[in-house]
């Protein structure tokens, strides 16, 4: 993908057609992408402020519902409004949480964020399953005591 082609930025503002924003892949004739990039980070007002953020990307596609049998949207692990969005244009969702108290208290909010948008119609997402996941990148492994022999 070169740098000048639409993502799911343009998409989302709608200021390029749906089907200009997907693309196939190489090794696979069955899976399409709509391609992020950092530039994302700037639709964050731009959802907020349409007053209709948590069902715009639901809206947006509708378009494409009868040629694609799934499809599947990566949400960063973060409450933003792209977050909001993702769990508004889902009819399921798989929720990772790092099997940790941390993670436990990350998945209360995520599932009490869920319920709070279902309540005032924004999503009707079911959520399929937890996924655990263990970050072990940042743990230190324990130096080994050397035991000598007086």
């Amino acid at each position: 993908m070169s740098p000048n082609q639409p993502t799911l930025l343009e998409f989302l503002k709608k200021t390029v057609a749906l089907l200009d924003c997907i693309y196939p892949t190489q090794d696979n004739d069955n899976l399409f992408l709509i391609p992020a990039d950092d530039q994302l980070d700037t639709v964050q007002d731009y959802l907020s402020n349409s007053g209709v953020g948590a069902t715009l990307l639901k809206r947006r596609l509708e378009a494409i519902r009868q040629i694609f049998q799934v499809c599947i949207i990566d949400a960063p692990p973060q409450r933003s409004q792209i977050c909001l969005t993702v769990i508004g244009a889902a009819d399921f969702l798989i929720i990772p949480a790092e099997a940790s108290v941390k993670g436990y208290g990350s998945l209360v909010r995520t599932l009490d964020l869920l319920s709070g948008l279902r309540d005032v119609g924004a999503t009707n997402a079911s959520i399929l399953g937890v996924l655990p996941f263990r970050d072990i990148a940042g743990l230190v492994t324990p130096k080994r005591k050397k035991v000598g022999l007086l």
